[in-house]
């Protein structure tokens, strides 16, 4: 590999990296955005996040709903009753800027890596609205973050 090669390959790294981030601050600011204006209670909110009530409500929120058209949930693990679609980005998926990985902050294997890339797809625990509900302090976190921003 030549020395252009790897800085090319460095800097798409960077740009996915970015790109991913995006996404996240992006996804939490729609999570956000439909608490407040649904006046949700914290205790609500992974019921309100159920599959079925999220394609019906808000069809937009996900483009899965539009290319999985007979109802079919993205982890064909938690049968589509219990999905939760709360938590599409992962409160445990990092981003280590400083050696361009991504990974797993929880102790569960489901996950793995392949070069720098973490793949979750094997991994569906936090969809299941029963943990949804039990872990709701993520979502606390992410309340506090933003009001934090508001009053900045």
């Amino acid at each position: 590999m030549t020395r252009k090669d790897v800085v090319l390959m460095f800097v798409l790294k960077k740009m996915i990296f970015a790109d991913m981030r995006k996404w996240k601050i992006d996804f939490w600011s729609k999570i956000l955005l439909i608490i407040e204006e649904e006046r949700l209670f914290l205790s609500e909110i992974p019921d309100y996040f159920l599959f079925e009530n999220m394609r019906l409500e808000y069809p937009n929120f996900c483009r899965n709903f539009k290319i999985k058209e007979n109802g079919e949930v993205c982890h064909l693990d938690i049968p589509r009753e219990k999905f939760c679609c709360l938590f599409c980005a992962c409160p445990f998926f990092t981003l280590d800027d400083k050696r361009t990985r991504m990974s797993c902050g929880s102790n569960k294997e489901a996950g793995y890596r392949e070069g720098n890339i973490w793949d979750c797809s094997g991994c569906s625990y936090v969809h299941d609205v029963g943990w949804v509900r039990e872990n709701l302090s993520f979502v606390e976190e992410m309340m506090k973050s933003k009001e934090g921003e508001k009053n900045d």
